[in-house]
């Protein structure tokens, strides 16, 4: 699993995760809530986890799992 943060205000609240492989499928949870990818998400004040998981659309299936702590000012 690979981690990140991030900072964010209300202003700011779309999630875009752009796989290398085209043929990748990806699927984006805000804590236990599906986010379609590039659409808003509702954050809350503090962490908010997002679980982003690319799976490869070639050949055998490989999973990358992301999460990415967005912490709301």
């Amino acid at each position: 699993m690979t981690e990140y943060t991030a900072t964010t205000e209300n202003g700011s609240n779309k999630v875009t995760a752009t796989p290398a492989d085209d043929t990748a499928t990806v699927k984006i949870l805000n804590g236990t809530t599906e986010v379609t990818n590039g659409s808003n998400a509702s954050w809350q004040v503090g962490d908010n986890v997002l679980t982003i998981t690319v799976t490869d659309g070639n050949g055998p299936t490989l999973t990358k799992t992301y999460t990415v702590t967005v912490t709301k000012e």
